[in-house]
Parts: C-alpha cells; sequence; structure tokens
C-alpha cells in the first residue's frame, strides 16, 4: 500500500480482485458455514484496499461500487441463514454461529469501509462520477448491510452496526463540507440522501405502530399476548436505537434531516412523559417503567441535536437557507413544547423499580437542558433571523420560571420512600443540574438581547429588551420563595447573577439606581436582603443568602447596593422618628436591626480594582453624605443608650465602626477625588482622633494608603487607566498631593501619641485646659493623660493595642510620603531628625524617668524616620542627615536595646531603599569602619538588622580595591559566631553575609583561607562555626567553581582530623561538611581520602551516637559511588553488620524500583534541611520496628508510633499476619532467660545500631504482664482432646473473638469470592458488639503501665522478687529527664498515679 506512483494501480487492482473473489465465492456453492473462512479474508481486503483505489481511481471504483454492494448484501444474507441454522439446531452449527456472528460484524465494518470510499472518490474526482444508479446502490447497501443489524438480537453486532453508521455519518458531513467548499456537488448530494435513509430508519422504528389493536380485532385469546409482545419488541429496538441516535444527532449536516430526527424524538419524548404523569398521578408512586425510560432516552439523544444546531449553517442538498431557518422553526416549536409540559414533568414520580428519584432528577435535568439550549439556538446572534430573536425574547422569561419549576422537589422525594441519603443525593444533583442550566441562560441570552435590539425600530427594540429584562428578574426572583429552600444553594447564586447581568448593559450615562429600579433589579435585591433577615438564626442559609449578597455588591458596586438595599429604611413606615425628626420613613438609630448585617458581610466582599462596578465608579460625596450620616444618628444612638445604662449602647458603636469599615472600598478608585477629598481630610483628621473608636485610626490609614498607592498608579498611566483618563488622574495626584500637607502631620503625631510620648499634644491639652486652645477641628481630640482609675494591667494592655496599630500607620506615612511635595516632606523630615537629636540629649541626664520617656520618644521618631525611608521619597541630604544622626545610636550601648535595634533597622531600610548612597566610595569606608567598631556594643536583638546592613555593604564593594577588601578578614569571625545563633533570622543573615562576603572577596581559595583559619580556634563553638562556613561556601560553590573543588580535598583533609574531639557540636559540623563533600567532590579526587574519611566517620562513641543517621547517609552515598565492596574493606570489623543491613536495604530498593514502586524522597536540595534533616537514611526513613514490619504493642504503649495511613488501611491483614508470627516466635523459644528482641519475625533484618532497639531488647523475666512473655506464672490446662486451654482475662478473650472476626471475614471471603454480602440486622449487631469490646480492651491496653509491673505477682496479692532482675520490688524510681518533659509529664504522672494516691483514695493533690 506504501509503494512508488508507478504502482498507483495496485490498490484497485487488489479491490477488484477480491471482490471478484467474493462475488464468485457467492455464487460458486449452497451456503455451508466453512465459507465463513473465505469470506474472512476477503472482506479485510476489501475493507483495507477501497479507500485507497477510491483515491487512485475514483471512476473504476465508482463503476463497480454496485458488484461490492451486491456481493456485501450476499454476504449478509449468508450470514443471517447460518445464524438461523444455528437456531434450528444447536448441535449440529456451532462452528457456524460462531461464524455468523463474527461475519456480520466483519461486514458491517466492510460496508463502513466502502460507503465512505464511496465518498471519497466522489470528493476526489472532478467530474461527476455518482450517478442516480450508484446513488441507489449506496442506499441499498446502507440499509442491508448496517441498518439491518440495528434490529439483531445480539448485542455486539448492533454495536458494531452502530459503529458503522456513525462513521458513515462524519463523513457525510465531512463531504457535505466539501461541497461546499467547491468540491462535487455530487458527494453533497449523496451525503444528504444517506443521512435522509438514517433519519427514515429511525422514524419507522420511533413511530412504529403497535398491532395489538388489529389482534383485538381478530378476537381470541392469544392476540393479547401476541400484541404484547409486538409491544416489547417495539420497547426494545426503540432502546437500543436512542443511544445511538444521541451520538449520531450531532454529527448531522443535513438541516432538514436533523429537523424530521428532532420531530420523532421531541414526539416520542412527549408521548412517554404523558404516560408517565398519566400514571404517576392516578396511583402514588406508581408509573410506567418503559416510559419513564423512554422519556430519559429521547430526551438525551434530543438536547445535543438541539445544542449543535447552530454549528450547521447550511445542509448538504440545496436550499441550505430555507432549511436553517427551518431550523430555527423547530427550536421554537420544540420550546413551546416544552414550556408546556413542564408541569407534566414535575408530577413523574417513579417508583423504585424504574428508577426512583434518580430517574425522575435525570428527566429534570434533561428537560432544562433542552430549553436552554432552545433558547440559544434563537438567540443566537450569528445563524437565528429577527423573527427567531424576537421569539426568544419573548420566551426568555417563561422559560426561567418553567425551568426554576423543575426544582420543586417536595412531591416527589415525599412519594418515592426511597432512602434518605440516596433521595439527598439525587436531589443535589438535580438542583445544581438544573441551577447550571438557569446560569447558562442568564449569562448567555441576557447580554445578547441588551447588547441591542434586531428587528423592528430601535426604541421599540430597547423597549422589548428592557420588558424580557424585568421578566426575567421577576421569575428568578421566586428562587428566594420558601417554596425553593431545600435548593437555595443552588438558585440563589443564579438569582445575584441575573441582578449582576441585568445591570451590565445598562445605559451608562443615565441613573444606575433608578435603571436598576426600571428593570426590578432593586426589588430583587430588597428581596434577597430580606430573605438574609428571616434566615438570620439558621447558619446553613444564613451563609448561602450572605454569598448571594455578597456576589451582587461585587457585581453591581457597593453604592448601588447600599442604594438599593436601603439601611435606614423604617420597615413599618409609620412609627415616628424619634420625636426631633419628623420623617417617618427613616429610622430613628441610622440603621434598621434587620438590615445591619450586610455591614458584617461588605467588608468580606471582593471589589474590583476600579473600586465599584465596571465602568462606575464609586463617589466619595456618597460616604460622607450617606454612610457618615449613618454613622452620626448610630454615635447619637449610643450617647443616649449609654446615658440611660441600656447595654444596646455597645452595640451602637459597634455599627459606628462598622460603617466606617466601607472606607476602604470608596478609596480605590473614587470619581470625585478632588472635590470630596479636600472636605473629608479635616473629618478623618478628628476620627483618627476619636479615643471612643480606636478601630476607626487603622481603617482610616488603610484607606489612606489605598487612596495615594491608587492614585499615583494612575499618574504613571496603570493597568487600568486609559489615555484620556491621564490628565484626570495626574490631576487627582495633586489633590491627594495637597491632602498629605495635613494628614502627614497628624500621622506623625498620631505614632508619638500612640507610644506615649506625644510632647506636642500635651502641650496642645494643657493650653486647652487653661482656656488658650483655640479648638480648631484639625487638632487631635484624643486623650493624653492616663486615667488614674486604670490599673496597671489595663492600661498594658492599652499599650499593647496601640503598639498593634502603629504599622498601620506607619504604612499609611510610607505611601503618603510617596505623593507628598516634596519640600513639604523635606522640611517635616528635618522636624523629626531635630526632635529625634533632642531626645538623644536627654537620655544623657541623671534623671531616669526623663530618660526613658527619651527612649520611648527616639524609638517613635526612629520608626517614622524608617517608614519615610521605605516610601524612597527623600532626598540625598534628608537621607545624610537621618544617616549621621543614627551612626551614635548604633555605636552606644547606654540606651534600652530597643533604641539600638530600631537604629540598626533604619539603617537597613537606608541600605535596602537607597544603595547608591551606601555605597558611595567616600562612605562605603565609612560604614564598613562603623559595623567594624561596633562589634563590641551590638546587642543580640540587633544581630539580624546588623547583619543586613553589612550584607548590603559587602555587595558594593570592588573587590579589585584592596582598602575596601581589607574589612572583610576583620568581621569574619563575627560573622562566624552568628552561624551559631539561636535565632533562625540571625543565622539565615549570617550565611547570606557569608556569601555576599565571598562575593566581594572575588578569590574563592583566598576566601576559604580565611574561613579555615578558625579551625584553629581555642574554642569548639568557633570550630564548628567555621567548618559550617566551609559546608555552605562547598554547598553553593562547589559545582560551579573548579577553585573550589580543588580546595575540598585539603580543607576534607582538615576537617576529618575534628573527629578525634569529645565536642558534640564540632562533631556534628565536620559530619555535615563529609555530607556535602561527598555529594560534591569528584570521585576521582575524593577517592585517596576514603581511609581518613571512613576511618573517621566510624570512631564514633556513644556520645556521637546521635549522629549516626547522618553517618549512615554518608556512607550511603559513598557506598553508591564505589561500592559496597571497596567500603566495606575500610569499615572496622566491629561494624561490618552495618554495611550488610546497607546493602541489603539497597538491593531491596532496586528491586522496588524495577518493580516501578516508589522507595522514598530522592533527597534534600536545601542547605538548612540537608545539615538539619535525618530522612535520606539507609532505609529512606523506613526503620523496621515503625515502617516495614507495621506497628506493636510495644510502639503504642511508648507512644511512638509512626504507622502510615497504609498500614491503618491493612490493619486487619497486619492483625493477622501478626498473630501467625507471633505464635511461630513463641513456640520457638528455648529459654526464658534468653534475651528477646520485640516485634522480632523470622528472617527479617534488623538494625541494632538503631538508638531505639536498646528499648526493644528485654530479657522474658521483665515482660510478665506483656503479649510476648513465655511464663504466665501457672501451669498449662489440656482439654479431654488434648487441646491446650488458654485461660486469660478479658483482655484476652477480647483478643480472641477479634481474631475470630477476622478469620470469618476471610472465610468468607474465600467462600463468595470478592463479591459484596448482604449482612443481617442480627450480624450486623454482633458485629457491633465485637467492635465495641475491641475498643473497650484497646482502651485498656492503652492504660499506662503501673511503676513496678515487673514484681507483680498473678497467683496472689503483693509483690515478688523474680529471677534474673537486679532490683528489689520498688527500691527505686528511675528519673529519667525525658520522662518528665513537657511532651511526656502526662504519662509520667499516669504512671505515678498508680502508686502515690491522696487520702481520698485517688484524685488530685489539693493546694495548699
Amino acid at each position: 500500500r506504501g509503494s512508488s506512483s508507478s504502482s498507483s494501480a495496485r490498490p484497485a487492482e487488489l479491490c477488484l480482485a477480491a471482490l471478484s473473489a467474493l462475488s464468485g465465492s457467492l455464487l460458486s456453492s449452497p451456503s455451508s458455514p466453512e465459507k465463513c473462512d473465505l469470506f474472512y479474508p476477503l472482506l479485510e481486503i476489501l475493507r483495507a484496499s477501497a479507500p485507497y483505489a477510491a483515491r487512485s481511481n475514483p471512476a473504476l471504483f465508482a463503476s463497480q461500487f454496485g458488484t461490492l454492494a451486491r456481493s456485501l448484501g450476499g454476504v449478509a444474507t449468508f450470514a443471517g441463514e447460518i445464524g438461523g441454522a444455528k437456531e434450528d439446531n444447536r448441535a449440529g452449527a456451532g462452528a457456524g454461529a460462531v461464524g455468523s456472528n463474527a461475519l456480520s460484524r466483519r461486514n458491517c465494518r466492510t460496508a463502513s469501509a466502502a460507503l465512505t470510499s464511496l465518498l471519497i472518490a466522489a470528493r476526489s474526482a472532478k467530474g461527476g462520477v455518482v450517478d442516480a444508479r450508484t446513488e441507489k446502490d449506496a442506499l441499498t447497501l446502507l440499509r442491508t448491510c448496517i441498518l439491518g443489524p440495528f434490529d439483531d438480537n445480539r448485542a455486539k453486532v448492533r454495536r458494531e452496526a452502530h459503529g458503522a453508521a456513525l462513521k458513515v455519518i462524519s463523513s457525510c458531513s465531512s463531504s457535505a463540507a466539501g461541497g461546499r467548499g467547491g468540491a462535487s456537488a455530487g458527494a453533497g448530494k449523496l451525503s444528504a440522501a444517506m443521512q435522509h435513509q438514517i433519519v427514515r430508519y429511525a422514524h419507522r422504528v420511533l413511530n412504529a405502530k403497535s398491532s395489538k389493536k388489529k389482534s383485538k380485532q381478530g378476537g381470541g385469546n392469544d392476540s393479547s399476548a401476541g400484541g404484547g409482545e409486538d409491544e416489547a419488541a417495539r420497547y426494545g429496538r426503540s432502546m437500543h436505537l436512542l443511544p445511538f441516535l444521541e451520538r449520531a444527532g450531532p454529527e448531522l449536516s443535513c438541516p432538514k434531516a436533523r429537523v424530521d430526527l428532532g420531530e420523532d424524538l421531541i414526539g416520542v419524548a412527549l408521548a412517554a412523559v404523558d404516560v408517565a404523569a398519566a400514571r404517576s398521578t392516578a396511583i402514588k408512586g406508581v408509573d410506567d417503567g418503559r416510559a419513564v425510560r423512554m422519556c430519559s432516552a429521547s430526551l438525551a439523544a434530543l438536547v445535543p441535536l438541539i445544542e449543535s444546531s447552530s454549528d450547521v449553517s447550511g445542509g448538504g442538498g440545496g436550499g441550505g437557507g430555507k432549511e436553517a431557518n427551518e431550523g430555527q422553526r423547530f427550536s421554537s416549536r420544540v420550546l413551546a413544547s416544552v414550556l408546556q409540559s413542564c408541569s407534566r414533568v414535575s408530577s413523574i414520580v417513579p417508583s423504585t423499580p424504574a428508577g426512583g428519584p434518580e430517574a425522575a432528577a435525570e428527566i429534570r435535568v434533561l428537560t432544562a437542558r433542552l430549553a436552554a439550549a432552545c433558547i440559544d439556538d434563537l438567540t443566537e446572534p450569528s445563524s437565528s433571523s429577527d423573527e427567531s430573536f424576537q421569539v426568544g425574547v419573548k420566551l426568555l422569561p417563561l422559560t426561567l420560571s418553567a425551568v426554576l419549576g423543575l426544582c420543586d422537589s417536595s412531591r416527589l422525594f415525599a412519594l418515592t420512600g426511597s432512602d434518605k441519603k440516596v433521595a439527598g443525593g439525587a436531589e443535589h444533583v438535580m438542583s445544581s443540574g438544573i441551577a447550571a442550566e438557569l446560569s447558562r441562560m442568564v449569562r448567555t441570552c441576557l447580554p445578547r438581547i441588551m447588547g441591542g435590539g434586531r428587528g423592528g425600530g430601535e426604541a421599540e427594540a430597547e423597549e422589548a429588551s428592557k420588558k424580557c429584562v424585568k421578566g426575567c428578574v421577576h421569575s428568578l426572583e421566586a428562587a428566594a420563595g420558601a417554596r425553593h429552600r431545600r435548593h437555595w444553594d443552588a438558585v440563589l447564586p443564579v438569582l445575584a447573577a441575573t441582578i449582576v447581568a441585568a445591570a451590565e448593559n445598562l445605559d451608562p450615562e443615565a441613573s444606575f439606581v433608578e435603571e436598576l429600579e426600571d428593570v426590578g433589579a432593586g426589588k430583587a435585591v430588597r428581596t434577597l436582603v430580606d430573605l438574609r433577615a428571616e434566615v438570620e438564626d439558621a447558619p446553613t442559609s444564613r451563609e448561602v443568602t450572605s454569598a448571594a449578597a455578597g456576589a451582587v455588591v461585587d457585581g453591581l458596586g457597593i453604592e448601588a447596593f447600599l442604594s438599593l438595599a436601603d439601611l435606614e429604611g423604617d420597615p413599618s413606615g409609620n412609627e415616628s422618628g424619634g420625636g426631633d425628626d419628623g420623617d417617618n420613613s427613616r429610622h430613628p438609630d441610622g440603621v434598621r436591626d434587620d438590615r445591619a448585617w450586610i455591614l458584617r458581610v461588605l467588608p468580606r466582599s471582593p471589589s474590583s480594582p476600579s473600586g465599584g462596578h465596571g465602568r462606575r465608579r464609586t463617589r466619595l460625596a456618597y460616604f460622607r453624605g450617606h454612610i457618615l450620616g449613618l454613622a452620626r444618628k448610630c454615635d447619637v444612638a449610643a450617647a443616649k443608650a449609654a446615658k440611660k445604662g441600656n447595654k444596646g449602647a455597645a452595640v451602637m458603636r459597634e455599627r459606628v465602626v462598622e460603617l466606617w469599615g466601607l472606607l476602604p472600598h470608596f478609596c480605590g478608585n473614587p470619581e470625585d477625588l478632588a472635590e470630596a477629598l479636600p472636605g473629608l481630610a479635616p473629618v478623618f483628621v478628628k476620627a483618627m482622633g476619636d479615643a471612643r473608636y480606636p478601630q476607626l485610626l487603622t481603617i482610616i490609614c488603610n484607606s489612606l494608603k489605598t487612596l495615594a498607592a491608587g492614585v499615583r498608579e494612575r499618574a504613571v498611566g496603570g493597568d487600568f487607566v486609559q489615555e484620556d483618563n491621564l490628565q484626570g488622574a495626574k490631576t487627582d495626584l495633586a489633590v491627594v498631593s495637597e491632602a498629605s500637607t495635613k494628614l502627614l502631620p497628624t500621622l506623625f503625631r498620631i505614632v508619638e501619641t500612640l507610644h506615649g510620648t506625644d510632647t506636642s499634644s500635651k502641650a496642645s491639652a494643657k493650653k486647652k485646659k487653661d482656656g488658650e486652645g483655640g479648638g480648631d477641628d484639625d487638632e487631635m481630640d484624643v486623650e493624653t493623660e492616663a486615667d488614674s482609675s486604670q490599673t496597671q494591667q489595663e492600661r498594658k494592655a492599652a499599650a499593647e493595642e496601640a503598639a498593634r496599630r502603629v504599622p498601620a500607620v506607619t504604612e499609611a506615612i510610607g505611601e503618603m510620603a510617596r505623593v507628598c511635595p516634596q519640600q513639604f516632606l523635606s522640611g517635616l523630615f528635618r522636624k523629626v531628625v531635630q526632635r529625634l537629636l533632642a531626645a538623644t540629649a536627654e537620655t544623657d541626664g541623671d534623671d531616669d524617668d526623663k530618660s526613658g520617656d527619651a527612649e520611648d520618644r527616639i524609638c517613635s521618631l526612629l520608626g517614622l524616620a524608617q517608614a519615610l525611608v521605605s516610601s524612597e521619597s527623600l532626598g540625598e541630604d534628608s537621607v545624610s542627615l537621618l544617616y549621621r544622626s543614627v551612626r551614635p545610636l548604633m555605636r552606644s550601648d547606654g540606651h534600652d536595646t530597643r533604641v539600638q535595634k530600631r537604629a540598626y533597622k533604619v539603617m537597613a531600610e537606608i541600605c535596602e531603599r537607597h544603595p547608591a548612597f551606601v555605597t558611595a566610595p567616600e562612605r562605603l569606608e565609612e560604614m564598613a569602619e562603623l559595623l567594624v567598631g561596633s562589634v563590641a556594643t551590638c546587642h543580640v536583638s540587633s544581630r539580624h538588622m546588623r547583619l543586613k546592613c553589612m550584607t548590603h555593604v559587602m555587595r558594593g564593594i570592588d573587590s579589585s580595591d584592596p582598602r575596601q577588601t581589607a574589612v572583610i578578614p576583620k568581621v569574619s569571625g563575627e560573622v562566624l559566631l552568628c552561624l551559631k545563633d539561636s535565632n533562625a533570622k540571625t543565622r539565615e543573615g549570617a550565611y547570606q553575609l557569608l556569601l555576599a562576603m565571598a562575593e566581594a572577596r572575588g578569590d574563592m581559595p583566598e576566601f576559604f583561607k580565611i574561613v579555615a583559619a578558625a579551625l584553629a580556634a581555642e574554642t569548639p563553638h568557633m570550630r564548628s562555626a567555621a567548618v559550617m562556613a566551609m559546608s555552605r561556601l562547598a554547598f553553593e560553590y562547589a559545582r560551579e567553581d573548579e577553585s573550589v573543588q580543588a580546595l575540598l580535598p585539603s580543607a576534607l583533609g582538615a576537617v576529618v582530623v575534628l573527629f578525634d574531639e569529645t565536642s558534640r557540636e564540632v562533631t556534628k559540623a565536620a559530619v555535615g561538611f563529609l555530607r556535602v563533600c561527598v555529594a560534591a567532590v569528584e570521585p576521582y579526587r575524593l577517592e585517596p581520602l576514603l581511609p581518613d574519611v571512613v576511618g573517621g566517620l566510624m570512631k564514633y562513641g556513644r556520645g556521637k551516637g546521635r549522629f549516626r543517621a547522618k553517618i549512615k547517609i554518608v556512607l550511603k552515598r559513598l557506598a553508591r559511588t564505589f561500592g559496597y565492596e571497596k567500603i566495606s574493606s575500610l569499615v572496622p570489623e566491629t561494624d561490618q553488620r552495618l554495611l550488610t543491613h546497607m546493602r541489603k536495604l539497597a538491593e531491596r530498593a532496586e528491586r522496588r524500583r524495577t518493580a516501578g514502586k516508589s522507595d522514598g524522597d530522592a533527597g534534600q536540595t536545601v542547605f538548612d534541611d540537608m545539615m538539619e534533616s535525618d530522612e535520606e537514611d539507609s532505609d529512606d526513613g523506613r526503620t523496621f520496628l515503625t515502617g516495614a514490619t507495621g506497628f506493636t504493642r510495644m510502639t503504642a504503649a511508648s507512644g511512638k508510633s509512626l504507622r502510615s495511613a497504609a498500614l491503618e488501611r491493612a490493619r486487619s491483614v497486619a492483625a493477622r499476619s501478626a498473630a501467625k508470627t507471633a505464635a511461630s516466635a513463641r513456640t520457638s523459644a528455648t529459654s526464658a532467660s534468653v534475651p528477646r528482641i520485640r516485634a522480632e519475625k523470622v528472617g527479617e533484618v534488623l538494625d541494632m545500631l538503631d538508638p531505639t532497639m536498646a528499648k526493644n531488647v528485654h530479657f522474658a523475666d521483665e515482660m510478665q504482664d506483656d503479649e510476648f512473655s513465655d511464663d504466665d506464672g501457672g501451669d498449662m490446662d489440656f482439654d479431654d482432646k488434648g487441646r491446650l486451654i488458654v485461660g486469660g482475662d478479658e483482655e484476652d478473650d477480647n483478643a480472641g473473638e477479634e481474631q475470630n472476626i477476622d478469620d470469618d471475614g476471610e472465610n468468607d471471603e474465600i467462600r463468595f469470592g470478592n463479591k459484596r454480602q448482604r449482612i443481617s440486622k442480627f450480624e450486623s449487631a454482633k458485629t457491633a458488639a465485637a467492635e465495641a469490646r475491641s475498643r473497650k480492651a484497646q482502651r485498656k491496653r492503652d492504660e499506662p503501665r503501673g511503676l513496678g509491673a515487673a514484681y507483680k505477682s498473678k497467683k496472689a496479692g503483693g509483690d515478688m522478687k523474680k529471677k534474673g532482675q537486679k532490683y528489689e520490688p520498688y527500691a527505686y524510681v528511675p528519673l529519667d529527664g525525658k520522662s518528665y518533659a513537657k511532651k511526656n509529664r502526662g504519662k509520667a504522672v499516669a504512671q505515678m498515679a498508680t502508686v502515690v494516691k491522696t487520702k481520698g483514695g485517688g484524685g488530685k493533690r489539693k493546694r495548699r
């Protein structure tokens, strides 16, 4: 088949030869099953060669197609004959029966290939090759060899015929598309004819008339039976056909064929709905199961047919435009039928044999899908006509209402009597599916309708679209009713989406709120709000309604939502406003109680970057006029309630804070910023100083931060700014810049006030007290004097709360400084520095109280300076002034530690925000000298920030300047010591500084020498720090720098010497260095050092056993690189078993990898994790006592169980296996005095060097109360048959019952296979009781083992000393420090409680 062009005729010749042989075989001899062996290869040759023959010689293939069709028809007849012979004589036609099945399927495939090849020939030929005779032969072949087997009783044959028909339909669609593109018109005509042929067959099957009436006219009892059999056959043929139509319908390309098929399907569906609904109404809970299944299958076939109709713009047989319009009219007819039948669909209540609630739920979802598909087809702009579009506009509200009505499932699930869990699951699936279709219609169709009318004038179209939208909102508003409460989680989001979709395409020039009221969105919003207030006591409904309200806020914008929700409207409408207020329609307290929940929900709702919905921006004037008006009313109500001693004062104050909490929503991108902000600035100033509402400070600061950041971003052309709005953004920036001159001084004073150091406020307060103050609104109205009635604890709590608000204020200062005028900011900054210097001078006095106040003031001023530096708005002069002011505070240790830490923070901020200032040549040396000279006075709390400063300095050093690089050795000692700091941030900062020093030095060998010099230090602390530094340098540079690779062998030799030390921290660092070097050094460099490396590793003693896991990691990596044989020769004889154990584990891991199983992680990549982790052990973190061998009772009692989820799932299987192994171990014991290993299994390798092994090795006499004990203190008893009687306590009995339960389960599994067996209620009760006894026994086993339990006698009361016990009973209690740590303290106390009791016989000891 893949030959050259010279042999292009071979496929045609091969096809003709096979065709001649097939036709001759059919005529040569009578039918016999032996002919199947001849037909099989011929059919396969024809199937494979037909497409090539059609492409190479289309005219020849078309001319011989009639012969091919007749031959395949003859094969179909032959297959039917030998199949019938089997039915007549089952004993003598066994081979023929099998051949009939396979021959029929192969004949279907060949017929499909022949038809698709004919379409190929019709498309590829220049002239028409398909005449009327050829078309007739094609239709005959389709009917005989493909459609005929549709009615076959054999499922395999039917499936093969369905697949063949689908291939033909797909090829027809391709041919129709090619015909429209200008190829052969005959291909399009032929494809349309074959599609009509298939549709006509479906019409005959779906509309077949029953012969019951004719039979009844003939009389006799057999007529009824015959009619019943005919009805059953018709039902079977239809149910076999409908799944095929579900797949074939979307593939049809001929509009006329699609419409004809759709008419048949909708007719069948409606008839089935009528039958099922009639039976359900007549007899509760009973229906016609056939009708229910027929309805579901026909709807499932019709839905994809309608959904794909928009993809077909024309047919293959001419008349495309007319047929396309007919398709739109068909969709409108289907939609009308669906709307009329929705009530009958809702009345279908299937019985359990007919599918129960699941079947009804499926029918309802399919009905909703069908309605949504019809509406989508009618409103599709690209394919629908004006007439169809207008029909869709009129029917959309009715469709939404009808589909929403399908969610009402009260009658359905009440009458089926099915299981509650099953019914609940089906109900949830149904409501979710229907809600998805509702959402699809809303999101798809409403934008089309509101985007521009079609048909009629513009005014008429706009009026029709508004009417449609209003109808849709009104229809879905019913979702908030009690009828749909069970489905609020599904339908309320659809209502919210409808409100948002209705608002998206409204006229932007008109009043937005009025437009929303016109389309009914306002009433829907108030309905949703009222619903949320009604379900306040129902948590689930409350969350659902709150989420829906949040979605509406996100879509409409907070201003529109609040305007529609009407927070202060009086619910009664006729109550007085409280005396002074004569408006009877407003609430006297500002916010209605049933609307107060909105204030809690709104702050959690996301806001768009523009600060509102779409093109509609928020207005600060609305916040000032409406929101703050409500806040003032709530404040007045709080004052009145407090005066009367009413508890409602706290509620009103909380509402004031919640109303102010809406401010950030209005500061995103307000449209009236230039007009409203100047008037709001004084309000902000006064509110931030209101001592009654301290929460307002954080809210306003966050809002100012958002406002300044948004204005600055838009002024430079942010993502949400267009060119025409750039000028307006610059105007807003100028307004905010002007306002910052009033806000920044206030924020500065607030910072000092929060620290309790605002001298200016104290002076102002004193002037006001003396009558000198003017009472300006811009002055902060805060209480600066401490209340004498407050206790010390209350004042401390207030100070902590004030300190928590400082970051929000400083962040606002930093953001406002970015938009502040430079000249004003510089002047303000100079005042801060002047006050800082003055406060620094005050600390030199002898008055401790004044000195303490000055230090607090220094901290607050340094915080302000840090905020201004972080804004990157200060000039170089201001930065230089601050730098000179901070230097003395860094050098001195005479101040409080907070002052020095703040000074280093400011310097680190300068280094990060102004790197050019720090790295200037004239200042870099000065900075280095400052940092080197202040090492003696640096407090431990300042180390982290100090290291950050040094890192920035090192990054600015010129490696070619010897004067600058000379500072590196001076600070290396401090850096190495910081590597051992207890603070994690300090350690990480030291590592980063170490790397920066390496980069600044530029010569890695020289820098390594500087670090390695610390190996000769006197203290182990410094030596271990040097090794850790070398480890990090090797980890970072060994793979990239060849010079580091060359240095590592010599460094490794020096570090190996440190294994002779007794210091634990040096040993730990050395092992870590070896771990890095083994992974980084090339093998040929490492191999000469292997004896020293392995010898040093194996020098560990008892004190170094803590690092055994890390040492095993190094040995494992060495063994992988150089082989176990070579490493084993270097390991001492006493440690050879460790290498043997590691080799076995490695072989096991290799087998697991070969089998495709995971064997743990590949290793660590982060330096700190690698140095501290013991995970990459020789067995990849799995120890045999906690992982591979399962869980034992001893590990449970010690509280160190590491069972995985897999072991938990396999607990029952493991229990049976463990019982058998334990029994084997007990019978193999030969002496009671021999040491025993708990959890030991036969043939298992145990790691004797594991630190947990010491806890698992015991003598038999020490385990009297243990499951492994061989001596229970009594004689063995036997029954009459010689079987051992194992007597014991309740625990042993329960264990036996548990084992019997497992055995019963295993026997059932053997007897019944893996099939699920039904368990009676009695058996379930027995199982539950056994499980309860098992849990009780487990709780008893989990109780802490009493002290001295090893000395307890089982035969009598009292204690006894047994053989092999070293100490007398209760001679002493071992005081192990680990047992009394916080983690194990409870267990130790519980053990003590077994021997130490109170006078009353138990309980806790009373405190004296």
